[in-house]
Parts: C-alpha cells; structure tokens; sequence
C-alpha cells in the first residue's frame, strides 16, 4: 500500500488518510511523497530524513482489513522500515505511533483497560499492531504509542461498528423503511471523538511522553445507544429492531473502556507515572481532555530545538500557523484543491549577474518568455556605479519590458554604511536605470539594527514608484520584526551542504511563501528535485538555484547562468504544477 509520506506540517506525519490520486492540473502537491513502507528500503526513506531533517516523525499508516499476511506487511513491516530508517538517520527526529485498542484483546464487560494490562490480542489484526507497538517500545528511539481507542467522526469508515450503522440507517432514510433491523448492537466500544485524538496526536509530538499511553474517554457504550443517540439525530423515526440475544454475545463482542494511567511502565510523562485524575479510587478512567493535560505536562523536557515548520501553504489548504500553538485543524474532510495562481507559484530571484558585456547570453535568457522571474538584480559595480552604463540601461530595459522587476543592488555592509551613502546611490538607480526596487544586500539581522534598517525601508520605499519593491538580503534568519520592514527577506544564502540540514525559523509560519527567498550554491544536479522539496517546504516562494560555486571564494557563484538552467526552468515554470 504506497503512503503519502507528507512534509505539510510541523511533525512530519506519514498517513494513508492523504488522498493518492492525481489531483486536478496544476494543483499537484510535491510536498508529498509516495513511500511503499511495507515494501520500501529503510535507506531510501534514511535519504528522505535526512533531506527534510524533520523534529516529529507521526506514523498512523496501516491496514485494518485483510488476511493475515497483508496485516502483517502493512502493520509490522511497515513499522520496522520506520523504525529503523529513524535509527539510521541524523536527524533525532521523535516517534508518535497510532496503536489501537485491539491490542488489548477482548475485556470482560464492565471492566477497564489499563496501559500496564497483559495484551491479548484476538485476530491478526490486533497481534500485527502489537508487534508494531513492541518494535516502537524496543527501539530505543525518543517515541510514544497512543493506543487511540474507537474513533469517530466525519469519514468514519464504513466497515467499523458505527459506520456500518450510520450506513444502515441513511439506507433506511432514503428508501422509506419503518423498521430497521439491526445485529451486534450489544458491542460495547469506547467512542473517541477523531478530533480530540487529533489532539492526543498534536499534544504526544511535543511532550515527553514515552511508551504506550491509552486515549480513550474511559467509558464503554452499548452499540444499541449510540444507534438511539445516532437516529434521534439523524431525524430517523423508525423502529429499532436489534437481532442478537444479549446473553448469547460471545465474549470477544464485549470491549472494555480505556482506563488510562494505569500505573505501569509504560505509561509515563515526562518521567513521571502517570495521574489517575478524577474522582473516586485509584484506577478511575481518565477523559481524554485529562490525557491532553497529562502529554502537555512533559512538552517542556522535550526537545530543545523548536518543532519544523516546513511545508508552504497551498491553495485553499489549512495555513500553516493553525498547525500550531494547539490550533488542530479538522483533518477528517479536507477542503477540495484549487489550481495554484500566479501569486502561489514558485519563482526565480536573481541575485545578479556579471555586467551585460561579460555575461550576454545570461542577461539574454531573463527575458525568455515563460521564465518564471520574480525579480532580477542590477549591479553596475557594486552599485550604481559612478555614472549611467548604457549596456546596463539597455539591458535592464529589455527585463522590464518582459514585465520582470529589476531592483538595484545596495551594499549595507550590515549596517555599518552610511545612510546618507545607501540613498544616494539608490538616488542613482532610479534616475539612470529606473529600477523597480531595491535589494539590500549584506543587511543586518540584530534586532539592535532594526530601527536603521525600518527608517532606510520607509526613505527606499518613498523613491521608488507606487511604493517599490524591497527585499533584504540577509541570508539567514533575522530577527521577526524585519518581515514588517520589507516586501522580501533572503532567509538562506549558501551552498547546498548546508541547505539541505537547514531549518526553517518557526515565525517564518505567520508569513506565506512570497515573503522569503532561499539562494542556493554548488546544487548539483541529482540534487535539483530535492532542493526545490526543501524550499516548498520551508515555505520559500523565491529562489535561485546553481550548480556554479567558488570554494575559495573568489569570485560570486551566483554572477553566470547554471548549468541546467532549461531543466530548472520546465520545473518551475508556468504550467508546472507546484
């Protein structure tokens, strides 16, 4: 079964719920990748963490249907693949496993099932899952195994007790029937709201936590009065007629509640045994809001780097902010995919090239048609240079004549040049070359700086036409408050040895793609596809990709054409789905 190994959110969540089939033109997600973990090497999915380098790793793939084989690859198999490619991988990435309550096998009525109960598992489902949850736990690796009872919610599966119910009843709704009959309403489950697991899920990624944690509501019902629950609801006014003899139920049919914290080894936060809270004896069932509060308790021992944040926002998608900060988006009916516009789509920035007279057949292919140009930089000697260059003027009028933004290149030297120096020679840019904006290079990234860099953004901003186009080129993260300041900030500017293990800041979320440009030296070509993953996911909407580079730093990587210029140009062009 291939899985959509997806980059989207802060944890990296490998999950067949994601559509598989193609979507509409022009909307494909290349934030996705399809992964056979049943069937695929540990070390191609090793390469794969290793290039994103995510903090969460949340696995919910599997099977819930089949012989005994097919349950086996898909539960087990699978699970060892991730296992071992987080062994083998650099990246330290934490582990949070969807385990199920099957693994317990079938409880006495009336009972509760505790995290440190013996497992029993009753069909090869729940002993695939088992020995899932026993590769996670012998590890050795930083993971957790939410046991996530019954879920239920929009999409719930068909072939599960209430689905099968839910199905039955819209039958009987859209044929007429006054009596619906009805077998195994005597099951006993405990239902979980899919979204307060979605919450379980979210809360486990950034604790502590380790080992196998139940998630349930601690109380069982009767399949019988979720069916009357579920046809006062739905507005059926039929009569109920159950088939099965309650006292005849096998006892495989009768399912217990969670009763979570139970004591055990495995169910600890934070290094602590787990709380029984709520009244009563020791042992009482914790809710699943308990539970969240009992996750959330360890979130601090976690990790000290900040959770990943890599994947851009696409079109008519959930933000990337509301994958955070507690915010869990409702994942069980995703809004239908939109064709990514012109303002989605990614695009080149051009750092500058070598003067016309030395680069020809550079500053010639920026104005090839469907070039996918955001803007092109114009540096006559370090700047405006001393008087106007009629090659420089020529060739900055045939880009904004191909309705390419040319912005003139200011060196801030970060921060120690002169204002006075940086407008006149902007000045100068727009009286001779009439540029569309301005990219500050070298800028500062202190906070200490800022108010310097906001005054000379307000004076560059009054020069040019309608406002300008300013980017600021920093080449690392800077403090959050220049996003405010500029329409562009060069968030990474370097060689691909670095790009590839570079992580994303966590307030670049709050911001979309257009905001941020990524530069990258020394790409070779096998790398190309990967490198432009990274960007999307790091949410970088411009970028500039080469295979050029200077080790020893003479001249400028980014000053001549890369070598697979056409090939980077039918990548990301218009008509390339993103």
């Amino acid at each position: 079964m291939p899985t959509d190994i997806s980059a989207a959110s802060s944890p990296t969540g490998c999950s067949p719920t994601r559509p598989c089939s193609s979507p509409p033109s022009g909307a494909a997600d290349d934030a996705d990748v399809r992964f056979d973990l049943a069937t695929g090497s540990p070390g191609a999915l090793t390469r794969f963490l290793n290039a994103v380098h995510p903090g969460v790793v949340i696995n919910c793939a599997g099977a819930t249907r089949g012989g005994a084989r097919d349950l086996t690859r898909q539960n087990t198999v699978a699970v060892a693949t991730v296992c071992e490619a987080l062994r083998r991988s650099g990246c330290g990435a934490r582990l949070v496993q969807l385990g199920c309550a099957a693994e317990y096998g079938p409880s006495q009525p009336g009972s509760s099932t505790a995290e440190d109960a013996v497992p029993r598992p009753g069909g090869p489902y729940g002993v695939s899952k088992l020995a899932a949850t026993e590769l996670v736990l012998g590890s050795g690796l930083d993971a957790v195994v939410l046991r996530v009872f019954s879920p239920v919610g929009p999409g719930t599966p068909a072939g599960s007790p209430l689905g099968r119910l839910a199905e039955a009843m819209r039958r009987a709704m859209q044929s007429g029937d006054g009596e619906l009959k009805l077998g195994g309403l005597g099951v006993q489950r405990d239902f979980v709201d899919v979204r307060d697991a979605v919450r379980a899920v979210h809360a486990a990624s950034l604790s502590a936590a380790q080992g196998a944690i139940n998630i349930g509501t601690g109380r069982a019902v009767r399949l019988r009065d979720a069916a009357a629950v579920l046809a006062r609801v739905a507005g059926y006014g039929g009569a109920l007629h159950e088939l099965d003899d309650p006292s005849r139920l096998r006892r495989g049919q009768r399912v217990g509640a969670a009763r979570n914290g139970g004591g055990g080894r495995r169910a600890r936060l934070g290094g602590r045994t787990a709380r029984r809270d709520g009244p009563g004896a020791p042992g009482s069932p914790v809710p699943v809001p308990g539970r969240l509060r009992q996750l959330a308790a360890g979130r601090c021992a976690h990790r000290a780097r900040p959770a990943r944040l890599a994947s851009p926002d696409q079109p008519g998608g959930v933000a990337r902010r509301d994958l955070d900060g507690g915010r869990v988006p409702h994942l069980t009916t995703p809004r239908p995919r939109q064709a990514a516009t012109a303002a989605d789509r990614m695009g080149f920035g051009v750092p500058g090239y070598a003067h016309p007279l030395v680069a020809p057949v550079e500053w010639a292919e920026l104005t090839r048609p469907g070039a996918p140009l955001h803007w092109v930089v114009l540096s006559v000697s370090n700047g405006p240079g001393a008087r106007p260059d009629p090659h420089c003027l020529e060739a900055a009028g045939r880009i904004r004549n191909a309705g390419v933004r040319v912005l003139g290149r200011l060196d801030a030297v970060y921060g120690a040049r002169p204002f006075d120096e940086l407008v006149s020679d902007a000045h100068r840019f727009r009286d001779w070359y009439r540029v569309d904006g301005f990219y500050l290079d070298r800028c500062p990234t202190d906070r200490t700086e800022l108010p310097g860099v906001r005054r000379l953004g307000a004076a560059l901003s009054a020069l040019a036409d309608g406002g300008g186009h300013l980017v600021l080129g920093h080449g690392t993260h800077p403090h959050p408050g220049y996003a405010e300041t500029a329409d562009q900030l060069v968030t990474f500017s370097g060689p691909w040895a670095d790009y590839r293990w570079s992580q994303v800041a966590e307030w670049t979320a709050d911001h979309p793609p257009e905001r941020f440009c990524h530069l990258v030296h020394g790409l070779p070509r096998m790398h190309l596809e990967e490198a432009v993953r990274i960007a999307r996911w790091q949410g970088a909407g411009t970028v500039f990709l080469t295979d050029r580079s200077d080790p020893e730093g003479q001249n400028d990587p980014f000053e001549t054409l890369p070598g697979y210029w056409d090939e980077i140009v039918s990548r990301i062009g218009p008509g390339v789905s993103e």
